[in-house]
């Protein structure tokens, strides 16, 4: 039912771990429905839908497309990598990373729940945010990734790194070729 998650490139050694629902109807119900069951069992629609905004549905897209996500890399870079998850430090997060231990590859992910998302503007603040990472730093082959709805602007290299962009139709092309 619940399940702990922490930083992936600290090897399940943090003390920084974050806990999270893993039933679908439960995080719902326990997100949407228990804070409003008020509102809901007086039949009050016009406040029920003030308070439930758009932002608030798209913060829980957001957080589970993720995890959706987070379950399909494997897939989509045919198991190149080994362990896949979050991360975060002081402040800083990627929504996944993905650690090829023994090559010391490392993909950092951005997932966005939004159209038009402009890769080369993302991808810089994310290599910024990837000094973070304390994961071989010396010696570690750095890659990018970004999943959106949509792109404005896509890229496939920013400098020496690769940049792999992905919105819906391509996520589906490629999990259907599997």
């Amino acid at each position: 039912m619940v399940h702990r998650e922490v930083p992936v490139a600290e090897g399940g050694r943090s003390r920084k771990g974050l806990y999270f629902l893993d039933d679908n109807l439960f995080d719902f119900w326990f997100r949407f429905v228990y804070p409003n069951i008020e509102l809901i069992e007086t039949e009050n629609t016009e406040q029920l839908l003030a308070k439930l905004t758009e932002l608030q549905l798209n913060e829980y897209m957001g957080r589970h497309f993720e995890r959706i996500i987070a379950e399909i890399i494997p897939k989509l870079f045919k198991d190149q990598y080994s362990k896949v998850g979050r991360w975060w430090d002081k402040g800083e997060e990627f929504d996944i990373i993905a650690l090829n231990e023994n090559k010391r590859e490392i993909l950092f992910c951005e997932c966005k729940w939004s159209s038009n998302v402009d890769a080369e503007k993302l991808v810089k603040k994310m290599v910024f945010k990837s000094e973070y990472v304390k994961w071989h730093t010396e010696d570690r082959k750095e890659s990018y990734s970004i999943f959106a709805r949509s792109f404005k602007k896509r890229i496939s290299k920013l400098g020496n790194f690769p940049v792999y962009c992905y919105d819906f139709q391509d996520i589906e092309k490629a999990l259907v070729s599997h």
